[in-house]
């Protein structure tokens, strides 16, 4: 479900355009769609598209003027089209002028005025493989490029010292190459055209605090999936970053790797904070997650990077559902995952690969799947990962391979169908006659979490469990038992008694209620069902 607001937009006419056929005396056979773009009823600077309403062609692309006006020419004036605008700045949905008509004729366009030019925004810098880079986005139609200045110091942008560099265009990466090592250093971009030249805010690189501290607080939890903002360390609300800082940043930085002939995914190490502050302009105190790269005051390892005491560089989770062959679990493309199997048996079947020297492979783990969480939520915004990212195979009923294109949707960072499919087992998380347990790498003894499961049989999260010791997972406090305006419309069961081991993701039936974040603690360690498989892990 989309929250952002709507705007204006408003072609010249949309009431149906009939010319004659070319040729006809008097009529043109040629036509234009003009109008305005208006946010509030101010007039604004956004990208339009003409697209031909019968073959869904996209026929034009412009931006609108300062003044909010745009304008398409030499349209077939016996075609009807859809005129979309969308916001750059992610605060408003597209909208739609739909059936809109051309006026016949292309009189000649009047010479625009040169646009203003407005400074590169959404500017972010981070240290990707040992290389100071810099990340933008840009709004200018009419730019002819943008130029680096650099300084150890902070620069005034009245005062600005010579460019370091010019690139032409619009980039969207910049890498400084000469960036002295093991120096603080302070940036700013200039779009230029001609002799004008617009300045951006500074960014401060500093090499000490590469994958510096992000965050989200959940400032409406009244919408299905929530409503975030993206802050930054001290919790100050900042405008989403732009897709490149999270690709660069080291956090987020997951890598695809072959081992023992099977896909994983490398999760590099990463710190955790959740705290409910202050959040202005926002009344109150609201729910916050952060991750950060480095250490930080306040901040704690995640749980899947310590192995009995040991610190890890990063674990591995398996790319695709599990697959049982020659009684070792794979993950691989291509092939049917494989259920009716137990928990105990994906266990078994996980640690046979464990031979002639290849270590560390297991059953994936609570513990990494909520840093999986962390990373999406953080990187997102929401907890509707069917809304976000995509349904998945939830509804068909029959499993698919694992690469098929419903599992590939269902997706985050190279991971395959982290929803649908197959339920799947999972390691590291359990209750029994309803105490919360949780226990780390190895199959080694469960700890209580000083937790107590719910017994309502049905739940979907309103609220998440603050509570220190289950604080980076996600466990519903307050509930409902509808998914539909749940703050997490992902399925949370915690049922039965005995010694009852967990699910996740949901399966190829289970619609709505699937997701990153479906957890189902009912059955024992000894069930199989069809619907239900595992995935492979490593901890290297």
């Amino acid at each position: 479900m989309s929250h952002l607001r709507a705007f204006a937009l408003k072609p010249l006419i949309q009431a149906r355009a009939n010319p004659r056929r070319p040729g006809s005396a008097g009529v043109y056979a040629l036509g234009y769609v003009a109008g305005t773009v208006k946010i509030e009823g101010i007039a604004a600077r956004r990208r339009v598209r003409c697209i031909e309403r019968q073959t869904g062609c996209l026929v034009g692309e412009t931006w609108s003027t300062a003044d909010g006006s745009y304008r398409f020419d030499y349209l077939n004036a016996r075609r009807r089209y859809q005129i979309l605008a969308m916001d750059y700045e992610l605060q408003f949905n597209a909208v739609i002028a739909d059936n809109v008509g051309a006026v016949a004729g292309a009189p000649e366009r009047p010479t625009p005025e040169p646009e203003d030019l407005i400074a590169p925004r959404n500017v972010t810098v981070a240290d990707v493989a040992g290389t100071v880079t810099l990340s933008m986005s840009h709004v200018n139609l009419t730019q002819q490029g943008v130029r680096v200045y650099r300084s150890t110091s902070p620069i005034d942008p009245n005062s600005l010292p010579a460019p370091l560099m010019g690139v032409s265009g619009w980039p969207e990466v910049i890498e400084d190459t000469t960036a002295p090592a093991g120096t603080v250093l302070y940036y700013r971009l200039g779009a230029y055209r001609d002799d004008t030249e617009v300045i951006s805010e500074e960014v401060e690189f500093d090499p000490d605090a590469a994958g510096a501290p992000i965050g989200v607080a959940l400032v409406d939890d009244t919408v299905q999936g929530g409503v975030f903002e993206w802050i930054d360390a001290s919790g100050t609300v900042i405008p989403k970053p732009a897709q490149a800082f999270f690709d660069n940043h080291p956090a987020f930085n997951l890598t695809e790797e072959t081992v023992d002939g099977q896909h994983l995914i490398n999760v590099p190490k990463s710190y955790w904070r959740r705290a409910e502050i202050s959040i202005p302009p926002y009344s109150g105190t609201k729910d916050c997650w952060w991750v950060a790269a480095a250490p930080q005051p306040d901040y704690q390892l995640f749980s899947a990077f310590d192995s009995g005491g040991i610190e890890l560089s990063h674990f591995q989770i398996g790319k695709y559902e599990g697959y049982v062959t020659g009684g070792k679990l794979c993950s691989l493309p291509a092939v049917t995952p494989t259920s009716s199997r137990s928990w105990n048996q994906f266990h078994i079947d996980a640690d046979a690969r464990n031979v002639s020297g290849v270590t560390g492979f297991c059953m994936h783990h609570m513990d990494m799947r909520s840093v999986i969480q962390w990373l999406y939520l953080i990187e997102v915004g929401s907890f509707d990962s069917q809304e976000a990212t995509a349904r998945g195979n939830v509804d068909s009923g029959t499993v698919y391979v694992t690469d098929h294109a419903d599992n590939l949707a269902a997706s985050y960072r190279g991971i395959v169908g982290l929803w649908g499919n197959l339920t799947e087992w999972i390691d590291g998380l359990r209750h029994v006659s309803g105490d919360i347990q949780r226990r780390g790498y190895g199959q080694g003894s469960w700890n209580s979490t000083g937790e107590t499961r719910d017994t309502t049989a049905t739940t979907y999260a309103n609220s998440i469990r603050p509570a220190r010791s289950v604080a980076d997972l996600f466990i519903a406090d307050t509930y409902q038992t509808s998914e539909t305006g749940a703050l997490v419309p992902d399925y949370q069961r915690w049922h039965s008694s005995g010694e009852i081991v967990a699910l996740v993701g949901g399966n190829r039936s289970s619609g709505g209620s699937a997701g990153l974040w479906y957890l189902n603690v009912l059955n024992s360690a000894t069930d199989a069902y069809s619907s239900v498989g595992s995935r492979l892990a490593r901890v290297p």
